[in-house]
């Protein structure tokens, strides 16, 4: 198995298998596109043969609120909301065009996430954390 970076010709070629694929949902072939940082792996066979067309781009997670444990309901959310804006800047600065979150639906944070344009992902997110090297 061979790989490399994807040329322009190879991402015409992936916006074609995407929209003939009923398995990918739209919207993440939008988000590809939608990313300036995405860039996408080709794999292809001893032949040369594309198998496989994997793009991907950086999306900024916010870890957690630490919020002051002295901070009352007000307080935290006039602080994210400060937050907020800050945080798209500094995504939007490295070509970053998603900010995702983790939360629970009861939770104050995913609260204000719904009411300040993040939506709730309806897929199981699968996370893989890389060993740290030596």
């Amino acid at each position: 198995m061979k790989f490399r970076f994807a040329t322009e010709s190879d991402w015409s070629l992936l916006a074609k298998w995407a929209a003939e694929n009923p398995d990918i949902p739209e919207k993440d072939a939008w988000a590809v596109a939608a990313s300036p940082s995405s860039v996408a792996l080709v794999m292809a066979d001893d032949d040369g043969k594309i198998l496989l067309i994997l793009p991907w781009y950086p999306s900024l997670t916010i870890g957690f609120f630490g919020f002051s444990p002295e901070a009352n309901a007000k307080e935290r959310i006039k602080a994210m909301n400060a937050a907020l804006p800050v945080v798209e800047k500094a995504a939007k600065k490295f070509g970053i065009a998603h900010v995702e979150g983790f939360s629970k639906a009861d939770y104050l944070m995913a609260q204000w996430a719904e009411k300040h344009g993040f939506v709730e992902e309806t897929r199981q997110a699968f996370v893989k954390t890389l060993p740290k090297d030596k």
